[in-house]
């Protein structure tokens, strides 16, 4: 299982792929399904879409 959290390396949460079982701070969590990863201007928007229709959010 891994802990997604804002504090994480930018390199540590692109490695996160579908297939990984994740879980973020608050207790959400499940099997990644599908990845997106926005970039607008300096922050970087990515999020975890999980098998069980929930979403994690990473802002960076």
């Amino acid at each position: 299982m891994i802990i997604i959290k804002r504090s994480l390396a930018q390199a540590q949460l692109d490695e996160i792929k579908p297939g990984h079982f994740v879980q973020d701070e608050h207790g959400k969590s499940g099997i990644v399904e599908n990845v997106e990863v926005f970039k607008k201007g300096k922050e970087v928007q990515y999020y975890y879409k999980l098998k069980n229709g929930d979403t994690i959010l990473i802002l960076k």
